[in-house]
């Protein structure tokens, strides 16, 4: 009866280990800062004909992620900008989103952009790119965190991605994702696991 009831435990373990990723912030230059109506364009990146096209921020990760959520204080009057995930190449965003890692957002004035849920997938470790990429048209961008500074890449010559970098403050972002257990890990739970119910038998017998 112990044995069964043993065994059931550890299937359970492992089962649970198996379907369990951890949540990670993989990016939060928002920090908690609310969406403000963009209308006097003081303090944002604008994206417009003469201005820039295409705004990126760089972030890594430490092993293959999916992005879960994805916000953006961005906004702004009329346009639409395509949000997504570019690799580095060089240093420099690659100027391709990744395959089905973007989004087309319609500028609002009185929210910002909230994605989720999402699965954006980050095939493996390194350096990737958040960009913006806005249509010609587009009058509008990005409230900025005055209290946070860093690096940057910008284009404004109508995303022919001849980019440039800058440090100083940034866009209010913020990106989440999840990270799945090591796979071999659920396999070494049940190899301790049937280690433990080997001892606890050859105790038994011995009694």
């Amino acid at each position: 009866m112990k044995a069964k009831v043993y065994a059931a435990a550890l299937l359970c373990l492992t089962t649970c280990i198996a379907g369990t990723a951890s949540a990670e912030t993989l990016l939060d230059t928002r920090q908690g800062i609310p969406f403000s109506e963009i209308d006097t364009y003081a303090d944002v990146f604008n994206f417009g004909v003469s201005s820039y096209q295409s705004v990126a921020i760089s972030f890594s990760v430490s092993s293959p992620t999916t992005i879960t959520d994805v916000e953006a204080n961005l906004g702004g009057q009329e346009g639409h900008v395509q949000l997504g995930i570019m690799a580095s190449n060089n240093g420099n965003p690659s100027g391709t989103f990744l395959t089905g890692e973007s989004a087309d957002v319609a500028y609002s004035t009185t929210t910002g952009v909230s994605l989720t849920p999402l699965d954006w997938s980050l095939p493996a470790a390194g350096t990737y790119w958040l960009a913006a990429v806005a249509d010609p048209t587009t009058v509008g961008g990005f409230d900025l965190n005055f209290n946070i500074t860093g690096a940057f890449a910008y284009d404004n010559i109508n995303s022919n991605f001849h980019w440039t970098h800058d440090n100083s403050v940034l866009p209010e972002v913020l990106i989440v994702g999840t990270t799945p257990l090591p796979a071999a890990l659920p396999l070494f739970a049940s190899g301790l696991g049937a280690l433990g119910l080997l001892g606890w038998r050859r105790k038994r017998n011995q009694a």
